[in-house]
């Protein structure tokens, strides 16, 4: 089975290329955040402290405070009751992350229990071991207390801490001290590259340029660094020389100041059409190369462009269409609300603030909290509402000229004939349901932080009926006064392709700034 390679990895095999073994006089014996490899584990084995006695005196040397709430944290996260270490590894995959004030707290506690020889005395410590391990360091007797105390907490605590030669600040803080430079050439083309190639004779002239250690490059970076890199190969003394000759004081001719090698950049800094002309190959390879890339994108974009300007046409053809004796305008207003319910569900219940920030989410919230998540359960629905609902009112206009539609269930029953209030039913009706859905949800996936959150809710509830009704008073002026029953029943241009063109832009934009004002309103 393989396994990823990690930054430490990486890192420390770069180092050791360079620079050979690591250093054991130089490791960052302290502990530090990362040294903490599995928080969690780390939390259940404080938990079995009974058993435990070096789990014991690490729990003794820890606030009443953070005792508490390392307690609350086993609970939470289902590690309660669990004894052997494998299934507690099994919990702690999809429990929540430690909190950070806890693990700052225990670094801390575990750098004083360092400078305390009451460790080597607890039963079952194989000191004598260590300490001839620790012998092979070579380390400063000073010290000798605390790097002792260290592997005996690596020792005891195998799974949960990293050991002291395997820790990313420990690598980083050998990498420091070997005072390593890097000189890094950034993008943009032949402008980058000239400007660099400045940078390299300033560096050259003032006996700079043999300071760095590393070269890093981009795009038009890249051309100079392959150049620099190239020239450094074939010169015959390597840095030294070409620092010399690009140094070039004095010029060793005045008709030609500068060496060959950086003649020749400049004179192929043309590289996409070396030999200019009409008559050039090079200029009509050129012209070739860019008119077939012109002529590939197109072939790509243009039908998808074509695709999207077709969706208007076939929104003007649907509602001109003579829908005579069927209710397509009844399923049309179904299918609208239905999808335009899906997507308002989404945005509640996937905005951040709505879940425990110190709490890892399950896995199918996770995904639907991806990029296709979104695509799929609130962007198609909501598009797709849009066209249902601007096709229901222009179908219905057809059906009944110069009437009002009989838009939601409430409207009917409690026999409202104002157009304004069934507009304004509508709206607030179908944001509320929403909100109780998604709130229920939420109650049922992580019901204490709802409760922590009860006040808010019931001030988004008031948010939300706000929000609802004043979108209903834009659909409503929308419909009534502006792309009115009695233009569209006459199916004519322009009515009919305007209402195609920004019927479903005006519903979305409306619907999307109401939304941003709830959440926002809310500071979620």
């Amino acid at each position: 089975m393989s396994h990823p390679l990690t930054l430490y990895r990486v890192l420390k095999e770069e180092y050791e290329q360079f620079h050979g073994p690591l250093d054991a006089r130089y490791y960052v014996w302290k502990f530090q955040m990362d040294h903490i490899r599995r928080p969690c584990l780390l939390a259940w084995r404080l938990s079995q402290r009974a058993t435990d006695p070096i789990a014991e005196y690490l729990w003794s040397l820890l606030p009443s405070g953070t005792r508490a709430r390392i307690d609350e944290y086993v609970q939470n996260a289902g590690l309660v009751g669990v004894t052997g270490q494998r299934d507690a590894k099994q919990k702690c995959r999809t429990a929540p992350p430690l909190p950070e004030k806890i693990l700052v707290t225990l670094v801390d506690r575990l750098n004083a229990a360092l400078g305390s020889s009451a460790l080597q005395g607890l039963p079952g410590q194989p000191v004598a071991a260590i300490k001839e391990q620790l012998s092979a360091y070579a380390l400063p007797p000073q010290k000798e207390i605390a790097y002792l105390n260290r592997l005996l907490l690596e020792h005891a605590f195998r799974q949960e801490l990293s050991r002291v030669n395997r820790t990313l600040s420990g690598l980083c803080a050998q990498m420091h001290r070997q005072r390593r430079a890097a000189l890094c050439l950034s993008g943009g083309g032949i402008r980058s590259a000239s400007f660099g190639l400045g940078i390299l004779q300033g560096l050259a002239r003032h006996r700079l340029l043999d300071q760095f250690h590393y070269l890093s490059t981009v795009s038009g970076g890249g051309y100079l660094g392959a150049w620099l890199t190239a020239w450094i190969h074939r010169h015959p003394d390597g840095l030294p020389g070409v620092m010399r000759d690009m140094e070039n004081q004095p010029p060793r001719t005045q008709v030609e100041i500068e060496p060959e090698p950086v003649r020749h950049l400049r004179h192929y800094s043309n590289y996409l059409n070396p030999q200019l002309g009409l008559l050039s190959a090079d200029t009509w390879t050129l012209v070739s190369t860019v008119a077939r890339n012109i002529l590939l994108n197109w072939l790509v974009l243009v039908p998808l462009l074509a695709a999207a300007l077709m969706i208007p046409r076939l929104l003007v053809t649907l509602i001109q269409k003579d829908f005579s004796g069927q209710n397509w305008y009844g399923w049309s207003f179904a299918l609208g609300s239905l999808y335009g319910f899906v997507a308002l569900i989404y945005m509640g219940f996937s905005r951040p603030s709505a879940w425990n920030p110190e709490r890892r989410l399950p896995r199918w919230i996770a995904k639907l909290q991806s990029q296709s998540g979104f695509i799929f359960a609130c962007l198609l629905p909501l598009a797709l509402s849009a066209i249902f609902l601007a096709s229901f009112w222009a179908l219905y206009s057809f059906k009944i000229t110069g009437a009002q539609p009989p838009i939601v269930f409430p409207a009917l029953i409690l026999n409202y004939t104002s157009p304004l209030a069934r507009f304004v039913l509508y709206g607030a009706a179908a944001h509320l349901l929403a909100f109780i859905l998604y709130s229920f949800l939420l109650l049922i996936a992580d019901w204490r932080h709802w409760l922590d959150q009860l006040w808010s809710k019931f001030v988004e509830f008031f948010v939300v009926l706000s929000v609802g009704a004043f979108w209903g008073l834009l659909a409503w002026v929308a419909a009534t006064k502006i792309f009115t029953s009695d233009l569209l029943s006459g199916r004519t241009a322009p009515a009919t392709e305007l209402y195609a063109c920004l019927g479903v832009p005006l519903f979305l934009a409306s619907l999307l700034l109401l939304d941003f004002i709830h959440f926002r309103s809310l500071k979620k």
